[in-house]
């Protein structure tokens, strides 16, 4: 498996906030600066899977994807 930046794994505010900013590329259709995202998030050690509606990083976190809200928030919640 690949190791987060630095070696430390990343704040989970850090991924919820990229997730959601994804998520809300997604919802406008602006896919270049979505798969940016995704790989910014892959470089962290994060995996989305948007199918399942979840991610999943190295170290065993995991949340779902719920879908940005208005002003580019978005809710996950743990499994």
């Amino acid at each position: 498996a690949k190791r987060p930046r630095g070696g430390e794994p990343p704040a989970e505010a850090d991924i919820l906030h990229l997730v959601s900013q994804r998520e809300a590329h997604r919802q406008a259709k602006r896919y270049a600066e979505s798969d940016a995202i995704r790989e910014e998030l892959r470089s962290m050690g994060v995996e989305l899977y948007d199918k399942e509606k979840e991610w999943r990083s190295v170290d065993g976190r995991r949340g779902s994807l719920i879908g940005a809200a208005v002003g580019g928030e978005c809710y996950l919640t743990d499994v």
